[in-house]
């Protein structure tokens, strides 16, 4: 119950090289660009076939995020699983995967590889549900040990007790 959730992230960078004539200030491409393309069938499709392990389609996708960086020139790619291997696995197939299909993109000439992702660091997610519950079982413990002093305290009640004058004498 203690125990906090444990995922690991691999973070890669990638760097455009635009065609001479554009204009980086028009530059049509944003964050919401480079999501819809990690998660096109296209894409899945290659870095599943790169990886030495299964993963669904659903799973996949959920587990990559990549956008740009205040520079329209550099692409983060993050990958956020629960295995360090895997999520460095995933995030180098999938620079791969951007840079072999580099040529289809409109005004971009290439891209290579600024920083690898051929590390996971861990990240621990808080789960509030184990911190609540801790809460609520002291919280509980106080106000049940204080009802019960109260109660005790404002007991007025009669008590009867045996007097010895009434038992029968002794044969």
């Amino acid at each position: 119950v203690l125990v906090k959730e444990h995922s690991y992230v691999a973070t890669g960078e990638l760097y455009l090289e635009y065609t001479t004539d554009i204009k980086l200030d028009n530059i049509y491409i944003s964050d919401y660009t480079w999501q819809n393309l990690v998660h096109t069938d296209k894409a899945v499709s290659f870095v599943r076939d790169q990886l030495s392990f299964d993963i669904s389609e659903e799973e996949l996708k959920a587990s990559v995020t990549a956008g740009l960086v205040s520079d329209v020139r550099f692409v983060t790619l993050k990958v956020t699983t629960d295995n360090p291997e895997h999520s460095v696995q995933i995030a180098q197939a999938y620079q791969e995967a951007i840079i072999h299909f580099a040529d289809e993109m409109v005004d971009i000439e290439r891209i290579v590889v600024f920083t690898d992702a051929d590390t996971a660091r861990e990240i621990t997610a808080d789960n509030k549900v184990v911190n609540m519950g801790l809460a609520g079982m002291a919280i509980g413990t106080f106000l049940s040990v204080f009802a019960i002093l109260f109660f005790f305290t404002m007991d007025d009640s009669i008590q009867h007790h045996i007097s010895f004058h009434h038992l029968p004498p002794n044969p």
